[in-house]
């Protein structure tokens, strides 16, 4: 298989992410807790293959994959200190501090 031949997770700038089924997106959400449960502290993936048994049939594994992430990289956001687009003082640039 060469390049042009493998699918691409990015999608074309300026096209929305394809619509998925909000259960095939909580089955594959509570894949990843269970795996980040299961392996505490540890890096993993899970392989679109795996995605493609656990969603129902016809389900595009890449968006559903591309929604969690994005869901997941807020939550994980969530928990930093502040809360994001929210920008105190000292996150402003030094030129614009008062």
């Amino acid at each position: 298989m060469n390049n042009s031949d493998s699918p691409s997770l990015r999608g074309k700038p300026g096209e929305p992410v394809p619509e998925v089924d909000p259960e095939d997106l909580k089955t594959v959400w509570q894949l990843y807790d269970e795996m980040a449960k299961s392996n505490p502290g540890e890096r993993f993936s899970i392989e679109l293959s795996v995605l493609e048994e656990v969603c129902k049939l016809g389900a595009d594994v890449q968006a559903v994959w591309y929604r969690q992430a994005a869901i997941d990289l807020l939550r994980l956001l969530s928990q930093q200190k502040g809360v994001p687009g929210q920008f105190t003082e000292e996150d402003s640039w030094p030129n614009e501090r008062r």
